[in-house]
């Protein structure tokens, strides 16, 4: 149906839906503002992007869809975060990359993963999702980075 809605489980209905330009979307998050922010898959156009929408007026704000010469694309999965510094963080799963943006649409960082597997490390592993971390934490606060479970690893 390519909507978004809200369901009131205390009346076991939907009190607001909306559609839009978005096709396959998901992950819709509430930002202070009370706008939201959505990652749309949009496979029919092989071109991904992350939308701001007003729930009050429908309006969507484009956020980042990357330059055509390399546009940003999950066929499925892809998350995205608004950050305290009002930049995204976005992961583009399907491709294995995760980046940051400004509200400008310019690339702060971007990660690709280096895994990959195949004859031709043709299969790219899967990014699921990418979290920042709040500022001031600890630098070794996973005791095994990188690591293995059972290969160095304390209190799984």
């Amino acid at each position: 149906t390519h909507m978004i809605a809200v369901l009131d489980p205390q009346q076991e209905k939907i009190v607001w839906a909306s559609k839009g330009s978005y096709r396959y979307q998901h992950d819709p998050t509430v930002l202070e503002n009370g706008r939201l922010l959505l990652f749309n898959n949009n496979p029919p156009k092989k071109a991904s992007s992350i939308l701001e929408i007003d729930p009050a007026s429908g309006e969507e704000t484009l956020v980042y869809r990357g330059p055509d010469s390399d546009p940003f694309y999950s066929e499925t999965c892809g998350v995205d975060q608004r950050l305290a510094n009002g930049n995204a963080l976005s992961t583009e799963s399907g491709y294995g990359r995760a980046l940051e943006v400004t509200p400008a649409g310019d690339t702060v960082w971007e990660f690709y993963s280096p895994f990959s597997a195949g004859d031709n490390d043709e299969y790219i592993a899967t990014l699921m999702e990418v979290v920042r971390l709040p500022g001031g934490a600890p630098p070794n606060w996973l005791k095994n980075p990188g690591g293995m479970p059972g290969k160095g690893s304390e209190g799984r």
